[in-house]
């Protein structure tokens, strides 16, 4: 069995944080662009909270 790439990972900041490990071993059959909404400013940070619950897609970038 061939081994994949290894990583150190804190497991005491994993569990305390509710942090998750998600991986994909072919990546995704979503097109990335039908994933992201818009951009918006930083200063737009709470309104981008509210973009996935308002179709503008399932994830916002935040630009400076």
């Amino acid at each position: 069995m061939r081994a994949g790439p290894v990583v150190a990972v804190d497991l005491l900041d994993l569990a305390d944080q509710a942090k998750r490990i998600l991986g994909c071993n072919y990546g995704s059959s979503v097109p990335l662009d039908d994933l992201i909404g818009r951009p918006r400013p930083l200063r737009e940070t709470a309104e981008a909270f509210d973009d996935p619950s308002s179709d503008t897609g399932v994830r916002t970038i935040l630009t400076p």
